[in-house]
């Protein structure tokens, strides 16, 4: 058996012990040959006892680092100190493993109320910027302007998650979006207007990958942007939006501006392992008298999390927010759009690239 293993080989196989031995109750993903040598490994691993301490602790997921060679084995509880010498802490000698706590994820309406940033959003030149605060205008919500698109035609539209302003598919095109968002017009703060109307999602498909093609499954929208309104492509105060766009990689720098905890940074500590589960729970308003709900569990593949730099790199609030990275020449690029949050320092983002060919937009900076 070979022991030259990598990191994304040991968290597919370990993702599949722990799916087989119902530790990890998801759904299922291509992973490596059912007895390939990681899965043997593995299986070698995590013995009976170290199966027994994860079942009681609960694998929500699997990630792995392959800058590193690190998998992460995250649990609903946290591994405590005296069930650690029951786990394996590497696969052949070759594979190092760590055991962290992440909660299952569920976004509903609810957003924080406190703001770190004092005030929800951000002007730059007296134009409202990216970073800041929107939502339905009907809805007594908030989320994060994450940037401003074109697509072929020059027309300019608002990017952000669906359950921002999309409605989990259910908004009606032409709703109205506010800005600030609804739950932040307050006395002393800027006046709400009308930054633009709901336009295009794309779809979020709910079900067990087993039976539901989750291929396409994303978390954006866009809005049609209102001529009248004065807008700023830059990313709150603190940097223009990049038009360059990369790929997401473990270990990469990265920063965001959002409506809730303003300017943070942090690092991509892994991807997850497979089809990762969201579940959602979120009402659509039409009129005061009609609405549409959305609720059920959605599977996103890949996923990357992120931890933030001494704190949350992201709250309830942020969802929206680009994520972008610092390269070498001190340029920056565009990486991801945050989605959810759960634990003090996590977040996770999804790539940005699907979604922007998903609707056929480019980036628009300076």
């Amino acid at each position: 058996m070979s022991t030259d293993l990598n990191a994304r080989e040991a968290a597919f196989a370990i993702r599949q012990l722990a799916s087989e031995r119902n530790l990890l109750r998801l759904g299922s993903s291509s992973v490596p040959e059912s007895r390939s040598d990681a899965y043997q490994a593995s299986a070698m691993a995590f013995t009976a006892e170290a199966t027994d301490t994860l079942e009681r602790q609960s694998v929500t997921a699997v990630g792995f680092n392959s800058k590193k060679n690190i998998v992460f084995v995250y649990t609903n509880k946290r591994v405590a100190k005296a069930q650690e010498k029951s786990l394996p802490f590497n696969i052949s000698g070759s594979v190092k493993v760590l055991y962290r706590q992440l909660r299952p994820l569920t976004i509903t309406d609810t957003v924080a109320d406190e703001v770190l940033g004092g005030e929800p959003y951000s002007l730059f030149r007296s134009h409202y910027a990216c970073g800041s605060s929107i939502s339905p205008g009907n809805a007594r919500s908030a989320g994060t302007l994450g940037a401003i698109v074109e697509d072929a035609q020059g027309v300019r539209y608002g990017l952000t998650n669906n359950h921002v302003t999309g409605g989990c598919n259910n908004t009606r095109v032409g709703l109205p979006v506010a800005a600030p968002g609804i739950m932040d017009v307050q006395v002393g703060f800027h006046d709400p207007f009308t930054v633009g109307w709901h336009h295009s999602v794309l779809p979020m498909r709910q079900g067990d990958p087993n039976s539901v093609n989750i291929g396409g499954n994303t978390d954006a929208a866009l809005f049609r942007l209102n001529p009248k309104a004065q807008l700023s492509s830059h990313q709150g105060s603190f940097y223009p939006t990049p038009t360059r766009v990369l790929d997401p990689e473990e270990d990469m720098k990265v920063e965001k501006v959002g409506r809730t905890t303003t300017h943070t940074t942090g690092v991509i500590e892994a991807e997850i392992a497979g089809p990762f589960p969201v579940n959602y729970k979120t009402t659509a308003w039409h009129s005061p008298h009609e609405s549409t709900s959305f609720q059920g569990q959605v599977f996103f593949e890949p996923v990357f999390l992120i931890r933030g730099d001494g704190g949350p790199f992201s709250l309830p609030g942020d969802s929206g927010s680009l994520v972008v990275t610092q390269e070498s020449d001190s340029k920056r690029a565009a990486i991801g759009l945050i989605f959810a949050g759960r634990e003090p320092d996590a977040a996770y983002t999804l790539p940005i690239r699907p979604i922007l060919n998903g609707f056929g937009v480019t980036l628009v900076g300076s």
